[in-house]
């Protein structure tokens, strides 16, 4: 099979399109994921794209937060009172891209309707910037299409949007500033250069996983077209001359935000908090991809360290099709196959991490672990405080792609979109299958007319740890609470209830001492796994204390009516056989 070398192409024609074509492609996979998940078109607001025991219900908050702090003149990163009640902590928005652009927007249609567009647009971004950046390689239009799937439906962008992760899945810029880095190397124009940096600078303030990814794509892109131009032999002074506006800019957009943002985390209020040990057991546990993962189909539950199993899905594998084409390549790698080889090497030596896995286990030899190239990123910030290292298997997904559409261009047009057909196939039932195309039924819980005419107050929710329901809930009522994104619930008042033996009159006076006023109960069947919320709501109403109740949420006021029924309760979990009850001897 005859191969043409990229670099021997006239660039008069070399990735020549409609503009129109990537928002077409885009607006066509926003559809078809509509199609598979036809109740995010009928049910915007009733449904959510990613599960509620992960991290969706905090981006859905945040997205909130941002935008109620932004019309409320308190800025981005200012001491708030609206979460650690009473303290109140210091917060800067995990997606402050989307988040503070698209603030009108979460004022007009809420944040949970905005955060589902969010997840399906950014499906639709990574199909047309995919296409967008192979188009423009390899000047086909076929190939460009059969490997939208390679990102779109890749695992570690559906696992990301399953996980909720709005703020990690703005993989699109990632394609993008590779695209736009290679039109600036390609055809030598300083205007490309700009829109590269520019886009660089994006993608690092959204993310810094995102941000070092297209980094690494776009290098690995501006290489490819010097290599285009320039042959074989590349000078480092004709490589820098190429590189440095597009880098200067990019650290011109970002390092004032990645500073301001480093500072905070270093604040005595700020809720997030990540030592080395923590770091690194993290990783092994579930950060850092394993070798043997990349060919796995299917996706994984990230195991939980207490046992078990949490909410999250993590997954890395690259899909068996495209690795296939890609490998074609190897019998036939030219210069510029090398550059892409290369972006896949570095994708694995950022997603794998510091040590050898090739199963879920560290690999030792003579009693240690195998280090590999990131033990040395990882003496340096920002790389030694990033745990879901896997995210960054991003990288591998682009330097298979490009290479896989390399191989598609050789062949016969029915065979490529036999290849594309089967990658899609692939990606939707095996790889990462149906397991990430989940939508939860939102309750339908009347927050704000249940607090409707009643005085200001901090509400303390019950059960105290309930995920981030409270922060949800916290979107219709706008009132301080005890959580915030990396707490889930007062550890004084927890302290009480998880200690074996509680009363009603024990719980109300820790509360009034913190300085909450309102209680509020969460009843739905859920939430009866925690503490004994049945009992006490019964309990409460047989003292005519409930002041109202909507739905599965009932409402009490601390500072009510006296006194509180003195009877004691058994938190569930404590292994006894009265856990499910009250206590027969009192606290």
């Amino acid at each position: 099979m005859p191969t043409r070398p990229a670099w021997r192409e006239p660039s008069s024609t070399a990735g020549k399109y409609s503009p129109f074509e990537p928002l077409w492609v885009g607006f066509g996979t926003c559809g078809f994921v509509l199609l598979l998940l036809p109740e995010l078109l009928t049910n915007p607001g009733g449904q959510i794209w990613g599960s509620t025991s992960a991290d969706s219900l905090g981006l859905v908050w945040t997205l909130w937060h941002t935008a109620w702090s932004l019309a409320h003149g308190a800025g981005l990163g200012i001491h708030t009172s609206m979460v650690l009640f009473p303290s109140g902590a210091v917060l800067f928005p995990a997606d402050p891209l989307e988040a503070v652009l698209l603030a009108p927007l979460t004022t007009r249609l809420g944040p949970l309707v905005l955060f589902n567009i969010i997840q399906v647009a950014h499906v639709g971004l990574a199909a047309g910037a995919m296409y967008l950046l192979i188009r423009t390689l390899w000047g086909r239009r076929l190939p460009a299409l059969a490997l939208i799937p390679a990102l779109a439906f890749s695992c570690v962008l559906l696992c990301t949007t399953q996980n909720g992760n709005i703020d990690v899945g703005q993989f699109y810029l990632i394609p993008l500033a590779g695209w736009a880095a290679l039109r600036s190397t390609r055809n030598n124009r300083r205007t490309h250069s700009l829109v590269a940096g520019v886009l660089l600078g994006l993608a690092l303030v959204a993310n810094i996983y995102v941000g070092v990814s297209a980094m690494a794509v776009a290098l690995s892109m501006a290489l490819l077209g010097l290599r285009e131009n320039g042959g074989h032999e590349l000078a480092w002074r004709r490589v820098l001359r190429s590189l440095w506006p597009m880098m200067a800019l990019a650290a011109l957009i970002s390092v004032p935000v990645l500073g301001y943002s480093g500072l905070l985390l270093t604040h005595d209020s700020s809720v997030v908090e990540k030592g080395a040990e923590t770091v690194h057991r993290m990783r092994l546990l579930e950060g850092a991809a394993f070798f043997s993962g990349f060919f796995a189909p299917g996706v994984q539950q990230v195991p939980d360290p207490r046992g078990g199993s949490t909410a999250f899905v993590n997954a890395w594998g690259t899909g068996w099709m495209l690795l296939l084409l890609a490998c074609f390549r190897i019998r036939r790698s030219d210069a510029l196959d090398r550059v892409l080889w290369w972006l896949v090497l570095s994708g694995l030596a950022l997603s794998l991490g510091p040590v050898l896995r090739v199963t879920s286990g560290a690999m030792l030899v003579h009693g240690r672990h195998v280090p590999l190239p990131y033990v040395f990123l990882d003496q340096l910030p920002p790389f030694s405080m990033l745990i879901e290292l896997w995210r960054f298997s991003v990288v591998v997904q682009v330097g298979l792609a490009a290479l896989a559409a390399r191989t598609l261009a050789d062949v016969r047009p029915a065979l490529a979109a036999l290849a594309g057909a089967v990658m899609l196939a692939e990606s939707l039932l095996v790889t990462p299958g149906r397991s990430v195309w989940k939508l939860e039924s939102m309750p339908d819980e009347p927050v704000a007319r249940l607090l409707q005419n009643l005085p200001a107050g901090a509400i303390l929710s019950f059960p105290i740890r309930q995920g981030d329901w409270p922060l949800y809930y916290q979107t219709q009522h706008h009132r301080p609470v005890a959580n915030s994104p990396m707490n889930a619930g007062d550890p004084a008042i927890f302290g009480l209830v998880a200690k074996g033996c509680w009363s009603l009159p024990q719980l109300r006076e820790a509360a009034l001492e913190v300085g909450y006023r309102w209680l509020m109960l969460h009843s739905r069947p859920a939430m009866l796994r925690e503490q004994p919320v049945d009992r006490v709501l019964a309990d409460l109403e047989a003292a005519g204390l409930v002041l109202r109740q909507e739905g599965s949420l009932a409402l009490v006021d601390l500072d009510g009516p006296e006194p509180w029924p003195d009877v004691t309760y058994r938190s569930r979990g404590q292994g006894t056989r009265d856990d499910m009850g009250q206590c027969p001897s009192g606290p």
